[in-house]
């Protein structure tokens, strides 16, 4: 299920539609959804900071006369093989 589905059957706020957008056009994999949050898996460190940037522009495009607060927290790990 994408966010705008989820968050036409929560209530939630329209700008779920543009972040679902963003997170598809970046390559992002939605791996959890709270009421007020989404966790993304991200191939690179550098999707994800491109997203973050992307979402928070079109929110201030979408409603510029309002103060919105979107807080975007990046963390990166290293994925490691061992063989034997």
């Amino acid at each position: 299920m994408n966010l705008g589905t989820w968050a036409s059957r929560h209530g939630a706020p329209p700008r779920w539609e543009l972040i679902d957008l963003e997170i598809d056009r970046n390559r992002g994999r939605i791996v959890k959804t709270t009421r007020d949050g989404v966790l993304v898996e991200f191939d690179t460190a550098n999707d994800a900071v491109h997203c973050a940037i992307d979402v928070q522009s079109g929110i201030q495009r979408r409603e510029p006369a309002s103060l919105k607060i979107v807080c975007v927290f990046v963390h990166s790990y290293i994925r490691t093989f061992i063989t034997m």
